[in-house]
């Protein structure tokens, strides 16, 4: 896959975004998924801001994603999206 179609978008995991067990909650690799995606989508012309001028949006009508482990503490987490 050509490199430019491949966005990467790092995040540390803050302690204000932890459960008791100091891991990020599925609710908040969701929510930095999203983000990285839509980061992605402007970059390449066809996020929020370039619909939203034609009077168009983008919907996610499902969102599925497997995970090994959560996220700890102070760990970098890195999320890549692709074209």
């Amino acid at each position: 896959m050509k490199k430019d179609l491949i966005g990467t978008t790092t995040y540390t995991v803050y302690s204000n975004e932890a459960n008791a067990q100091a891991e990020m909650p599925v609710w908040q690799v969701a929510n930095c998924l999203l983000d990285a995606a839509s980061r992605h989508a402007e970059q390449h012309g066809f996020g929020y801001q370039a619909l939203k001028s034609n009077n168009e949006i983008w919907v996610l009508a499902r969102l599925v994603f497997e995970m090994n482990r959560y996220p700890k503490v102070d760990e970098v987490m890195r999320v890549e999206t692709w074209v």
